[in-house]
């Protein structure tokens, strides 16, 4: 097999491409290799509705300080992104929401989901930590119960997690 061959060529630009959609179109990946099914709507997302407003740079300051092993990186004025601290790999998204509210969840295609998950709960965490306010998830509060139901879900697949999710969880 050439290493610049066609069929590597062909693979490369397949993992690329499923990789942008995968963000354009706000999907999930449930494990890799991805094949045409192996994708879901975004399964782990967190909206923090704040009491108090706060600077970008602040938040921006305080991810990196609280999120483990990582370093924060502002990728627009209202886009940060959190990469893992040893290999730059990209773990989080974070976005401030015109109407004030945060948006976190998952950079895929990067790092396992055991290590983007905990990284993207702890995200919200952090920024509810220095807004008030609440965290949603699907449309839930994300209470103490709830975080400490999924806490321990996070550290499988990211198919296991989807399994769950479509059979609710027991504070549900």
């Amino acid at each position: 097999m050439e290493p610049k061959g066609r069929y590597l060529s062909f693979q490369v630009n397949a993992w690329q491409a499923t990789i942008g959609k995968l963000d354009a179109e706000s999907k999930a990946p449930l494990e890799y290799p991805l094949g045409s099914l192996d994708w879901v709507s975004e399964l782990l997302i967190f909206q923090v509705h704040p009491d108090v407003a706060v600077s970008m740079d602040t938040i921006e300051r305080q991810l990196e300080r609280q999120v483990q092993r990582t370093r924060a990186e502002r990728v627009n004025p209202d886009a940060i992104a959190l990469l893992d601290a040893d290999n730059a790999k990209a773990l989080v998204k974070v976005k401030h929401r015109s109407d004030g509210g945060w948006q976190v969840w998952p950079w895929h295609g990067h790092a396992p989901f055991s290590r983007v998950a905990h990284a993207v709960m702890d995200a919200a965490s952090c920024i509810r930590a220095e807004t008030g306010g609440e965290i949603r998830f699907w449309n839930r509060s994300f209470d103490e119960q709830l975080r400490q139901e999924m806490q321990p879900r996070l550290d499988g697949l990211s198919v296991d997690f989807f399994g769950l999710m479509q059979s609710g969880f027991s504070s549900t």
